[in-house]
C-alpha cells in the first residue's frame, strides 16, 4: 500500500498574449510515476517563440520541452520560456533585376529566417510578409505600408525565402538609365508564436532599365573591318522617356558560324575601352559625358565576313552609381542582327587600276558616233549621184 503524498505542479504562461493556462497536475502515483508536461501549442506571445518550460521565470533556454515526461519531487510552478523570434534576414546580393531579354520584368529579393529553439522555421500556416517601402517613408512599420511583394519560395527547413516585385510598382522612375535606391521590409508571422519584429534592408541599388541599340544605327564597314552603332540607356520609352547615350556598357558580338573567333566583347567606361575588341584596330568608345553612345568595334582577323552577326548591349549597374549599397546584375538588351557579308572582288571598284582605253564607255560611244557619221556621208553621196543622172 502506497502512503506517499503527490506533488502539485502549476503552470505560469509568463507573459503570454494568447491561449489558456494549463490545469494543475499532480504526481507521481504508484501506477503513473511521471506526468506529461502540457503542450504550448495554441499559446502565444507576440514576437516570441514558445520554447518549453523551466523552474525559473527568467530562463532563456528551457529545461523541459512540451510533452516531455517529468517526475515531480515537490510541489512547484513551471514557467513558459519564450525566445524572441528571429528577424528575417536579406541575402548579400539582395536585388537582382529579372529583365527577360530586354523586357522590363520584376525585381527579385531573397533572404532567410534563422532557425531558433531547435524548431523548423515554418509550420503550417506560418507566413512571411515582404514589402517594397515607399521612397518617402522607408522606415514605416504600418502593416500596409509600401507594396506587397509576391513570395515565390519559403523553405521551412532552411528558412530561405525569395520574393519578387513588379518593376511597374517601383516608386522612383529610373530616368537616366543608372538605377535608383530602394528598401525592403520583412516580417515573419507564426501561427503559434506570433509575429517577429520588422526587419529593413539597407538601401540598395536597382537598375531596372535595359539598354538598347539606337534604331538603324548598327553599321558594317567592310573597307575598315568594323561594326559601329549607338548604345542608348533604354529601349523602352514607356519606362524611360529621357533616354540618353550610355557611357558605361558592354557590347557582345557573336560571329557567324565557321569563324575562328566565336565572339568579341567591347566594354566602354567613360571613353576607356577594354575586352577582346579593345586591341583591334578601329575600336573606339564614347568619351566621358558623351550623349550619343557612339561606339566602333574592330572585327578581329579570322571572322568570316558572311551572313549575320548577333549583337547585344548590357549596362553596368554596379559601376554607374558605385556609392550606393547593394548591387544588381547587368540588364541585357534584346539581340540585334547585322549582315556582315562582304562583297566579292568582281563587284567592287578596283583601287589604283584603270581599264584599257578600248574597254572604256567613252570609246564605245565615240566609235558608234563615228559609224553613224560615215553611214550618213555614204547615203548623202549616193543621193547626190542619183540627182545628177536624172538631170542629164
Amino acid at each position: 500500500m502506497w502512503y506517499g503524498r503527490a506533488s502539485i505542479v502549476e503552470f505560469n504562461l509568463n507573459g503570454a498574449t494568447s491561449g489558456n493556462t494549463p490545469v494543475k497536475l499532480a504526481g507521481p502515483w504508484p501506477d503513473k510515476p511521471t506526468i506529461a508536461l502540457p503542450s504550448l501549442s495554441g499559446i502565444g506571445k507576440t514576437g516570441y517563440r514558445a520554447a518549453g518550460w523551466d523552474e525559473s521565470a527568467s530562463a532563456v533556454s528551457p529545461t523541459y520541452r512540451s510533452g516531455e515526461a517529468y517526475t515531480p519531487t515537490s510541489s512547484l510552478t513551471l514557467y513558459a520560456v519564450w525566445q524572441r523570434l528571429e528577424k528575417p534576414q536579406y541575402d548579400a546580393g539582395l536585388v537582382t533585376p529579372g529583365m527577360g531579354g530586354g523586357s522590363v520584368g520584376v525585381v527579385k529579393i531573397s533572404g532567410s529566417v534563422p532557425i531558433g529553439a531547435g524548431k523548423p522555421v515554418l509550420a503550417t500556416g506560418d507566413s512571411l510578409d515582404v514589402r517594397l517601402m515607399p521612397q518617402n517613408d522607408q522606415a514605416s512599420i504600418a502593416d500596409n505600408a509600401g507594396t506587397a511583394a509576391t513570395l515565390t519560395s519559403f523553405d521551412k527547413g532552411t528558412g530561405k525565402w525569395a520574393a519578387t516585385v513588379p518593376v511597374s510598382v517601383l516608386a522612383a522612375a529610373d530616368t537616366v538609365g543608372k538605377g535608383a535606391s530602394y528598401m525592403f521590409r520583412a516580417r515573419l508571422t507564426t501561427v503559434s508564436d506570433g509575429d517577429s519584429d520588422y526587419s529593413f534592408s539597407s538601401p540598395v541599388m536597382a537598375d531596372v532599365v535595359a539598354p538598347a541599340f539606337k534604331a538603324n544605327s548598327l553599321k558594317f564597314d567592310q573597307r575598315v573591318r568594323t561594326v559601329s552603332g549607338n548604345a542608348l540607356s533604354s529601349g523602352d520609352t514607356g519606362v524611360q522617356t529621357a533616354r540618353t547615350g550610355e557611357t558605361y556598357f558592354t557590347v557582345r558580338v557573336t560571329w557567324p558560324s565557321g569563324s575562328s573567333t566565336t565572339s568579341t566583347t567591347l566594354t566602354c567606361v567613360d571613353g576607356v575601352a577594354s575586352g577582346t575588341a579593345a586591341s583591334v584596330p578601329g575600336t573606339t568608345c564614347p568619351a566621358s559625358g558623351a550623349t550619343d553612345g557612339a561606339f566602333t568595334l574592330g572585327i578581329p582577323q579570322g571572322v568570316m565576313l558572311k551572313n549575320n552577326a548577333s549583337l547585344t548591349v548590357e549596362d553596368h549597374p554596379n559601376t554607374d552609381v558605385p556609392t550606393l549599397t547593394g548591387k544588381g546584375t547587368p540588364n541585357v538588351s534584346l539581340a540585334s542582327t547585322l549582315d556582315i557579308t562582304a562583297e566579292t572582288v568582281s563587284s567592287l571598284p578596283m583601287t589604283g587600276y584603270t581599264k584599257p582605253w578600248w574597254t572604256q564607255t567613252w570609246f564605245y560611244a565615240l566609235f558608234a558616233a563615228a559609224g553613224v557619221a560615215v553611214v550618213n556621208i555614204v547615203l548623202r553621196r549616193r543621193s547626190l549621184s542619183g540627182t545628177n543622172v536624172l538631170s542629164c
